[in-house]
């Protein structure tokens, strides 16, 4: 079976309190397939990421490298702000 990229989907859905049913809609998939996205099964697509960002109030790219709650890899911004 094949993996793929590793993402913090799961532990930031889970940070916000959200549910499979509740997120999956809004991206356009199905609960399976997010469940499948979080685990590597399934490549996951910019707009997932896009709107998974939006609806947990993070940035794209900390669903891609950083835990929830993980200052130390919080990504700084060209302004200067870094979102938690």
């Amino acid at each position: 079976m094949e993996h793929w990229r590793k993402t913090f989907l799961r532990e930031w859905r889970k940070h916000r309190g959200r549910s499979l049913e509740d997120v999956a809609p809004r991206m356009g998939i199905s609960n399976a397939q997010l469940s499948r996205i979080e685990r590597g099964l399934q490549p996951y697509s910019q707009r997932v990421l896009e709107v998974a960002a939006e609806v947990y109030g993070t940035t794209v790219p900390d669903l891609l490298v950083r835990r929830p709650g993980d200052e130390s890899a919080a990504i700084f911004h060209l302004s200067g702000d870094r979102r938690a």
